[in-house]
């Protein structure tokens, strides 16, 4: 009989060590990303669930140990990859440059002397139009507002350096 509870001990031992793993690791995923110690602290809890049944209860126990932490790591992990948090975490949108977004641009230089209305408030940084394309910009003056015309008056490799124009476009 006492070997019999024992037994019972021992599995539960290595199945909440198996479960306080997960839990950790499920916490470093969603509550606090970039820690990186309650990940460590998961997986050390994990591991040590098989270690323990490898100790307590022998070699083919702990193999059904880790046969559970990896079927129930699968499960988990398709859980999470269609909960509603997970798609919030990740990037599903296209980056193309219809949606605002754009590489470098090469031809910068064809930018001078443009005159172009200001998308974000520039302070003294943000974004202009030119017809229909959007250009990070620096401006000389300082801070300039939202809508507010600008011109550019000199590009450097990257940089474009606009100055207010001094009227808004209606």
């Amino acid at each position: 009989m006492d070997s019999l509870v024992s037994f019972g001990i021992a599995w539960s031992y290595a199945i909440g060590f198996l479960l306080l793993g997960f839990t950790l690791i499920l916490l470093e995923i969603f509550l606090i990303p970039g820690l990186n110690v309650f990940g460590l602290f998961g997986l050390l809890a994990v591991a040590t669930g098989v270690y323990i049944a490898y100790l307590k209860l022998g070699l083919l126990e702990a193999l059904i140990m880790a046969a559970i932490g990896v079927l129930f790591t699968l499960l988990l992990l398709r859980k999470v990859l269609k909960s509603r948090r997970w798609q919030d975490l990740v990037l599903s949108r296209s980056t193309s440059k219809s949606e605002g977004f754009d590489s470098a641009r090469k031809d910068l230089g064809s930018l001078l002397g443009l005159v172009g209305e200001t998308v974000t408030t520039l302070h003294p940084t943000g974004r202009v139009r030119f017809d229909d394309e959007f250009v990070d910009v620096v401006s000389e003056g300082g801070f300039v507002n939202k809508g507010d015309l600008v011109k550019v008056i000199k590009v450097n490799g990257h940089k474009v350096v606009v100055q207010p124009c001094g009227s808004q476009r209606n």
